[in-house]
């Protein structure tokens, strides 16, 4: 495991990340758990490393979106929640805020195709706390700022 090379450990992490994807774009949602769970015991065993987080929460958001597109919409709240803590856990890591954003956004998304806006309100108001809590980080406004335009255009259409 190479424990005197941390770099080889993010380069690794990278590695799995990069995989995992090339796994969800094939379809292979099982292949892409295995390589988040391996990123995870790496992150539990080298907490000193913030950017093994990252990747952690790359793969979680990407395998999160891989979930909601095979209609598992508790598998990838339950992923959401992993990015809740990891963000939560690490708030000088403003990068996780901005992964968790883009989960949120992705599952605001699916609550709104389900027809369910109590859900998907309840996660805006999530992510607008967050976002108050730190006005100063232009990735994460940003992606809040997409998610209000993007509701507003969903509810005029309604009218």
């Amino acid at each position: 495991d190479h424990p005197d090379q941390p770099d080889l450990r993010v380069l690794f992490a990278e590695g799995a990340f990069n995989l995992l994807t090339g796994h969800l774009k094939q379809g292979d949602l099982a292949e892409a758990q295995a390589l988040l769970a391996r990123l995870e015991t790496l992150v539990t065993e080298h907490p000193d490393q913030p950017d093994l987080r990252i990747e952690l929460a790359k793969g979680a958001v990407n395998l999160l979106t891989g979930h909601l597109k095979q209609g598992d919409l508790g598998a990838a709240q339950a992923l959401l929640a992993r990015l809740e803590t990891l963000a939560t856990d690490h708030p000088d890591q403003p990068e996780l805020r901005v992964q968790l954003a883009k989960g949120s956004f992705n599952i605001l998304l699916a609550h709104l195709e389900q027809g369910d806006g109590a859900s998907a309100q309840i996660t805006l108001d999530q992510m607008l706390e967050i976002g108050k809590k730190h006005p100063d980080e232009a990735d994460l406004q940003a992606i809040i700022d997409r998610i209000i335009a993007m509701l507003s255009q969903f509810f005029t259409q309604d009218e």
